[in-house]
Parts: structure tokens; C-alpha cells; sequence
């Protein structure tokens, strides 16, 4: 494929080669009438001689082209080149991939791992509710955009549906099924039921695997290292992951509880929805109760249909709208007034028509009535005298308005050891001081969660109640060779900024492009 460039493919102009994975190779293009940017995966000829590959690769254009979903990577087009190599043309990214972003920063704070999981869920949810289950979700394949509307300033992008799974029986063919014993997806993070081979895979495989990213996203590493693909394989199938807090104490007991639920080796034990999993993480960011019932989505009976959406939870039950009935043409000369809006028109009309006819009755009889002579007004006899109340009982006065009440204030103080090392509230990324540092809020219920960050050292994470004032002492362990140290801070501290919790706190950084996500990789 050395002589791809400048090549046509459909509208499109091969400009640049973007990256080679195992099984092709995805150029960057340009289209040649409105200059519209553009990614082409092209199949290696040797595996587009494959009918059962074929298929795969252009499932990943069917399953995206039936979603329709803002986080998923739009598709123009797919088909063949001229040599037999089959091709699909899909949406240009800029940005980085979930991994690569890892391997720069290791550990992501809550705040911005909740917003990734957040946008994850959302998009498979849509995936699921149209029968497609992803089976596939890994790092590799969650990509970053930059975008600054968006919560800390990247929007979420879900690639790769080549091996989806499609629930319902269509245009697919029968790739869109899965035999049993067959091992699709990536090891470390596949579901138990995936690794048996199992026949059955519904939508909760895929909260397994988020979970999976979850867990690298706040521990640095995936719920199982293990030397061999096989070894990963079976601990996956029978060993429990080591809880969160294990692995680093500092990380929030609520992300523990949330994650571990995600791994459960049980389809039951695990949230049954990407709704319900999504409903957990805002629970961690906003601290609010999620108290709607269980959406319960099991896949089809037979492997027919799409997923049913979940009850709705609140608000009013939406009214049928009537069916509306044949139209009739009118000219732009000629009012039409619905059948059933007739009886209203006519007695507003007959209204407006009795209050003008009164109002000239009062005018033609008002000159008459000013002829008339009139009676003097009867005399008023004069009030009697008010007695003034003896001294000893003075007349009370208003009562006096209650003083409105004052929030009450808390002081936390975070010190760290060594000292000099940033504070920052771990729910929108503020700076708040230098340790030892003392933060003044309102008293609420819950946690106050800060990470504490010192160049040359791992970041540290200190938690206190915050309903009363509390300190803490966070060690800070020198960071591990290889490792890029904590960006000291380039002024003095400020003092902590009031966020209003209705607002989008301001993005903290902006992603780095990294290269190019290998989209084959499996």
C-alpha cells in the first residue's frame, strides 16, 4: 500500500499516512470538492480476501451508521478499492486517545475520571438501546476531543464496533451472531462471561470492561497484571480484583464501592445499566442520593430487538398527542379556523362585542347624568376623642423581623510533608493555598476531598469531614524515576474561589495531542 498517497478513494484525496495497525492501515484524506478532513481504514489484502473479516469490518459502519450518537465517530462511507481492499471512510479526530493520556498522567483525578466515564456511558448506553452491544471498549478505543464546552474541556468519542455484537436479526448477517467457544475482545479487559466463550454476551459485558478502565483510570493499572495472556484470561474468570483503596488508600471509599460493584464476576451483582452506572458517578461528584429504581435492560428473548429503555423515574407521564386528521388547502386570502376551535373563536367574539356596546351606552348617558342635580352629602358627625394610654402601657410596636440565618462556616487545614506542596479541590481541579494550607467553607455533609501535589513527589490525596473543622497530614512519597514530576505553581496561592455548584467549573488543562489510536489493535 506504499503508493496509496495521493490516491482517490470516492470524493476523497489520500494526503498523509496516520498509522498501520495489525490488520491495515488509516490514512488521512481530504475531500476533493469541500474540503471536508477525513480518516480511511483500509483492510490489508490479505485479510480482505476473508469473507467472516469483511464482514467484521464493515460491521463497525453498519453498527455506528444505526446509533446515530454524538460520542460515537461518524461513518460517510465504506466499500472497496479498485485491488480488493475493502475501506470505510469515517470522521477525522483531533485530539488523544484515553491510553495515551494515560501513559502521560498515570492517575486521573476523580473529578476528570467521572467526566470520562460519564460520557462513555452515555454513548454505549445509546449503543445498547439499539441492540448493539460493544464488546470491545478498552482505553485504545475511547478518544479525547478537545472541546471547551464540555466539562474540563474534552469531549468523549467511542470508536471501534468492528467485532459488536448486533442483538436483533437484520442486515448483518451472521456475523452479527457469536458461536460458542469463540474469544473476541482484549484480555485485560474482558468480562468473565467473554472469556469463557460464552454464547450469551449481553449489554453488561460492557460495564464490566468500563469498569475495568475505571480502575486503571484511578489506580494506574488494570485489576489484573499478569505475565501470559492465559493467566489473564483465568484470573479475569476466578480471582477477585483487589479492592481500589488497597491498591492506593487515598482514592475515594464511594469510586471503590461504585468500581467494584462494575467487576462483579455475577451479571447480577453488577449495575444493569449504563443509566445506573452513570447515575453512581454523578452521585460521586455531586453527592446527591440517586434514588430511582434499578433499570433492568436484559437482552432480547431469542436475540431479537432492541434493548427496552428504562422507566422514567420522575417528571409527568407525556400525553398522546391526537392523531391529526386530513389537511385541507387554503388560500393565503382565506382564514381557516379548526372545527374545534369555532366555539372559542364565536364567544370570544360576542364578549368583545357586548363590552363595546356598554362602554357607548356610558358615553351617550354620561352628559344626561352630569344635568341632574345632586343632593349634598350628608354631614359626618365628628369622630370621638382618642384617650391617650397611660405611661405605664406603652403601645406595642411592630414586631421585630427575625435575623436571618448564617450559614455556618468550617476550617480545614491540610498540611503535607514535606511541606510547600499544592492544594487543589479534587471536585473541580481550584487551587486553594499551599500546606499548610486552611480552607474556610460551608459546613455540609460528606467529605472534603483535596490532592496535594509537590514537584517531585506522587500525588497526595487528603480527606476530612466536612461538617466540622478539621487537619490532616498528607506524606508525600518521592515520585518513581521515569515519572514526570508535579508542575510547581507559577504564583502564590490565592485564596479558594466560591464555585456555584449550577455553573461548569472551567476546564484545568487542555489535552496534548498524542499520535494516532491504533483502531485494529485487538
Amino acid at each position: 500500500m506504499g503508493g496509496m498517497l495521493g490516491a482517490a478513494v470516492g470524493n476523497y484525496r489520500i494526503d498523509a499516512k496516520l498509522g498501520e495497525g495489525g490488520m491495515g492501515v488509516v490514512y488521512l484524506a481530504e475531500h476533493t470538492m469541500i474540503g471536508r478532513k477525513a480518516a480511511i481504514k483500509v483492510l490489508l489484502p490479505e485479510f480482505s480476501h476473508s469473507q467472516e473479516v469483511v464482514n467484521r469490518f464493515f460491521n463497525e459502519a453498519r453498527s455506528t451508521a444505526m446509533i446515530k450518537h454524538p460520542g460515537l465517530v461518524d461513518i460517510f462511507d465504506f466499500g472497496y478499492l479498485p485491488d480488493g481492499s475493502a475501506y470505510i471512510v469515517m470522521e477525522f479526530l483531533e485530539g488523544e486517545s484515553l491510553s495515551a493520556r494515560l501513559r502521560r498522567e498515570r492517575q486521573l483525578p476523580l473529578a476528570v475520571l467521572c467526566a470520562i466515564t460519564r460520557g462513555v456511558a452515555i454513548a454505549v448506553g445509546a449503543a445498547h438501546h439499539a441492540g448493539i452491544v460493544h464488546r470491545d471498549l478498552k482505553p485504545d478505543n475511547i478518544f479525547l476531543v478537545p472541546d471547551p464546552e464540555q466539562a474540563f474541556g474534552v469531549r468523549v468519542k467511542v470508536l471501534d464496533f468492528g467485532i459488536a455484537k448486533l442483538a436483533s436479526s437484520g442486515p448483518m448477517g451472521p456475523t452479527s451472531k457469536t458461536r460458542t467457544g469463540a474469544v473476541m475482545g482484549t484480555p485485560m479487559y474482558m468480562s468473565p462471561e467473554q472469556c469463557r466463550g460464552a454464547g450469551q454476551v449481553d449489554h453488561r459485558c460492557d460495564i464490566y470492561s468500563l469498569g475495568c478502565i475505571m480502575y486503571e483510570m484511578a489506580c494506574g493499572r488494570t485489576p489484573f497484571v499478569k505475565e501470559g495472556v492465559g493467566e489473564i484470561i483465568a484470573a479475569q474468570i476466578y480471582e477477585q480484583p483487589q479492592p481500589l483503596r488497597a491498591v492506593d488508600p487515598t482514592l475515594s471509599p464511594g469510586l471503590d464501592a461504585v468500581v467494584m460493584r462494575a467487576l462483579a464476576k455475577q451479571l447480577e451483582a453488577r449495575q444493569q445499566s449504563m443509566e445506573q452506572l452513570r447515575a453512581e458517578i454523578d452521585q460521586l461528584v455531586t453527592g446527591v442520593e440517586w434514588s430511582g429504581p434499578v433499570p433492568r435492560l436484559p437482552m432480547p428473548a431469542g436475540g431479537s430487538g432492541p434493548l427496552p429503555l428504562p422507566p422514567a423515574t420522575s417528571g409527568p407521564v407525556p400525553r398522546a398527542l391526537p392523531t391529526p386528521g386530513p389537511s385541507v388547502p387554503s388560500s393565503p386570502s382565506v382564514m381557516t379556523i379548526p372545527r374545534r376551535s369555532r366555539g372559542l373563536f364565536v364567544g370570544v367574539l360576542a364578549g368583545a362585542l357586548v363590552v363595546i356596546v356598554v362602554a357607548v351606552v356610558l358615553i351617550v348617558l354620561q352628559p344626561w347624568r352630569s344635568s341632574i342635580p345632586q343632593e349634598p352629602p350628608a354631614p359626618v358627625p365628628p369622630a370621638p376623642p382618642v384617650l391617650a394610654a397611660p405611661a405605664s402601657a406603652p403601645a406595642p410596636g411592630p414586631a421585630a423581623a427575625p435575623a436571618p440565618a448564617v450559614a455556618a462556616k468550617v476550617k480545614l487545614k491540610v498540611e503535607s510533608d514535606p511541606p510547600g506542596a499544592e492544594v487543589y479541590r479534587a471536585a473541580d481541579g481550584v487551587l486553594v493555598g499551599r500546606t499548610p494550607a486552611t480552607v474556610e467553607m460551608t459546613a455540609t455533609s460528606g467529605l472534603a476531598v483535596f490532592v496535594v501535589k509537590r514537584a517531585g513527589y506522587q500525588d497526595g490525596r487528603a480527606e476530612l469531614p466536612a461538617d466540622k473543622d478539621g487537619a490532616t497530614l498528607v506524606k508525600l512519597n518521592r515520585a518513581p524515576a521515569g515519572r514526570p514530576a508535579a508542575r510547581p505553581a507559577a504564583k502564590p496561592p490565592e485564596p479558594a474561589k466560591v464555585v456555584d455548584p449550577g455553573t461548569k467549573p472551567p476546564p484545568t488543562r487542555k489535552p496534548v495531542r498524542d499520535g494516532v489510536v491504533d483502531p485494529f489493535g485487538q
